[in-house]
């Protein structure tokens, strides 16, 4: 079993609890617990790659062109 962006996005995209539906696709996997460790390991940065490009989108200022001069 691989966790990839495209996976955890499109949960992301189905609303509600992202996480937790990806946390019980792991966990309910035929893998070894150490195989389940790692995977949970992989959804957790890329959760994180997900929150820090928001964080930043939002921090990212506008355009010269978008700007009002007051």
């Amino acid at each position: 079993m691989k966790i990839t962006h495209s996976m955890v996005l499109n949960e992301v995209e189905q609303g509600g609890d992202a996480r937790y539906r990806i946390d019980r696709l792991i966990d309910d996997s035929a893998q070894t617990p150490e195989q389940k460790e790692r995977l949970h390991a992989r959804a957790d940065e890329i959760f994180q790659t997900l929150f820090d490009t928001e964080r930043h989108r939002d921090r990212t200022p506008l355009p010269m062109a978008a700007r009002t001069i007051s």
